[in-house]
């Protein structure tokens, strides 16, 4: 799973908990390895950080009436 939560101006991860709505100023969308895209609705991502590990936890939304929730452990490489 990929976020693309921009965490500028700094290389950092930036924990606490990321909130979506449908009423955002930029749509967010998931896509599936193909050409389908899905928008967020609702939800959020929330990351932690436990020594040289981060946890991260999302539960987001849909606009397909799906949701997608999961949780990661480990190292997270920021690409720019």
């Amino acid at each position: 799973v990929f976020f693309d939560l921009r965490p500028q101006p700094n290389d950092n991860v930036n924990t606490g908990t990321y909130e979506f709505s449908s009423t955002g100023q930029f749509p967010l969308y998931i896509q599936d390895g193909g050409h389908n895209t899905d928008e967020f609705i609702g939800g959020s991502i929330s990351i932690t950080e436990s020594g040289n590990n981060f946890n991260v936890t999302y539960n987001i939304d849909l606009q397909s009436g799906d949701n997608i929730s999961g949780t990661y452990t480990g190292a997270i490489n920021i690409v720019e």
